[in-house]
């Protein structure tokens, strides 16, 4: 082990109580969208960084714009580490501390960020407050072993869940947060996501006619039409997507009784892009489908797209994704191999900006085992350090290297 390894790893163990009292606090402030106000885990963040020694900036998003993305109130936070340089380049650290409800089957409360055996457990642990603390103390402990020759900044926000529409693509498209030319926003300690699928989510409504189920004349029963156009777009799924992509029909409502043809019914469906799709290649197809059922009934339709989301692609980052790929392999002494993750992320609207983009953060890459965005939801301790460790390290060398060196991505 290098003296500069040794030196992160005194670091990291001295700032660990601190880290996961920080992380237990976050845990505890409720952040669900939709509906929840994230303006407290925002002030509690920016006394943080702060703390940290930061020059902190908040973001107060107008409540008409963060309504209209289903927000109750939304503050985002910028943590700037400025530095002067012959460049305007740097490194954007992003992750977001909004979460999806707890539901039903946890066996520890979602709120209380429970330690116990190495784990961490709470809503939102993983996904991914750990990456909000861990991306707060990594430069902070950077600056304690190399001096700042490039600007970092961490932006903390709290929208991925409803699209990162008034948190990252506000930001960047009114210029508070600056086109850096390299960033890290949310992953797991043991491998890199370098690309990730996109998504297109549509709301189908469906108008029949509404009757009693004692007059059995047929045609404009909505549920019926529903069905058949459910089976059309899973015919779809397993007939055409074979070579990746996916589809899932999320949601169903229809009807108001047993003994009453449904007037009106509707769907809710997904469906995944992999980075090598063309989105309105994909919105052309599903229209076919759509447009094919449709002959089929007398019934009504509306078509609404709930959410678009374009893929995360590696194009334009090969040269920060293996150098960063290296460096974790290094660091960890394990492969850290890039992969392309089915989820959709904030990452994608750095891309969209020419920013050198992946995904790398704290946590197990098995969802299901960790409780992502399920029940008991939860973190290891040694994640916690390793992926520190990488953090520290990438951000170290990246100072003493200088801005030479990250503007030749």
């Amino acid at each position: 082990m290098s003296y500069l390894d040794q030196q992160i790893d005194q670091l990291i163990g001295d700032a660990l109580p601190s880290i996961i009292e920080k992380l237990q606090e976050l845990v505890s402030i409720p952040t669900v969208n939709p509906g929840i106000d994230m303006r407290p885990a925002a002030l509690m963040l920016a006394d943080l960084a702060d703390t940290l020694g930061y020059e902190v900036e908040t973001d107060e998003v107008p409540e008409p714009i963060a309504r209209d993305s289903g927000i109750t109130f939304a503050t985002n936070v910028l943590a700037n580490y400025h530095q002067q340089s012959p460049s305007h380049f740097g490194l954007i650290l992003n992750a977001h501390f909004d979460t999806i409800a707890p539901g039903p089957g946890w066996t520890v409360d979602p709120y209380q960020g429970l330690r116990r055996d190495g784990h961490i457990y709470g809503r939102g642990v993983m996904v991914s407050k750990a990456d909000v603390i861990a991306y707060l103390f990594a430069p902070f402990l950077a600056r304690q072993i190399a001096q700042p020759t490039i600007p970092v900044t961490v932006a903390l926000t709290g929208d991925e869940e409803m699209g990162g529409y008034v948190g990252p693509a506000r930001l960047l498209n009114t210029g508070m947060l600056k086109n850096n030319n390299v960033a890290i926003c949310p992953g797991t300690t043991y491998q890199i996501v370098h690309e990730h699928a996109g998504v297109v989510q549509w709301k189908i409504q469906i108008s029949g006619r509404s009757r009693h189920a004692a007059i059995c004349e047929r045609g404009e029963d909505a549920n019926q039409a529903v069905a058949g156009l459910i089976s059309r777009l899973y015919a779809h799924r397993d007939n055409d997507l074979t070579d990746g992509g996916w589809l899932t029909v999320g949601k169903v409502t229809g009807g108001v009784a047993a003994n009453m043809v449904s007037g009106q019914a509707t769907i809710f469906f997904d469906r995944r892009i992999r980075p090598g799709e063309s989105m309105e290649i994909v919105r052309e197809d599903l229209k076919t489908v759509v447009d094919q059922w449709k002959r089929t009934t007398e019934c009504a339709i509306t078509i609404e797209e709930v959410l678009a989301a374009n893929p995360l692609r590696a194009h334009g980052s090969e040269g920060w994704n293996n150098w960063f790929r290296d460096k974790a392999s290094q660091i960890l002494g394990q492969d850290v191999p890039l992969v392309v993750s089915p989820l959709y992320t904030d990452a994608r609207h750095f891309a969209e900006h020419g920013i050198s983009t992946l995904c790398y953060g704290v946590g197990s890459h098995d969802l299901k085992l960790s409780g992502a965005h399920g029940v008991d939801e939860h973190i290891l301790e040694r994640d916690m350090m390793n992926a520190l460790k990488v953090l520290v390290r990438v951000i170290a060398e990246l100072w003493q290297k200088g801005p030479g060196f990250i503007d030749a991505w």
